[in-house]
């Protein structure tokens, strides 16, 4: 993308977290739009609620200046144990608690769970 940048390739990114690796690699990429004054648009690739509320959180970045795809979750998916975005009057609430998601619906998350796998993690 910064070459693409320097370049002057490109008029406007956009970002798909999903696409590259995470969210922390999605806001360096923002950071690098910014400073170029390249403008961004978050886009997703028909996440659960967890996904969405975290692109919506995203694409409240201020590069995000260019309409995206930030849409409810329930438009893919007829179960989900996350909460999904509430859209009203063409705009998304942005997540502003601790996280980016309410916690899940337990039951329907257990219900939809294919696998389990527990791990012992030690952090030094």
């Amino acid at each position: 993308i910064a070459r693409l940048i320097e370049e002057r390739i490109v008029t406007g990114v956009v970002i798909k977290p999903g696409r590259l690796g995470g969210l922390e690699t999605a806001v360096a990429v923002h950071d690098l739009c910014v400073d170029a004054g390249v403008p961004v648009s978050a886009g997703g690739m028909l996440e659960s609620g967890l996904g969405r509320h975290a692109l919506a959180a995203l694409a409240a970045l201020p590069g995000f200046t260019i309409i995206g795809d930030v849409s409810p979750a329930r438009r893919w998916l007829a179960a989900d144990p996350f909460a999904d975005l509430e859209l009203s009057h063409g705009q998304i609430t942005v997540p502003t608690g601790p996280g980016v998601v309410p916690a899940p619906d337990v039951a329907m998350l257990d219900q939809l769970t294919v696998e389990r796998a527990e791990f012992d993690i030690t952090f030094d």
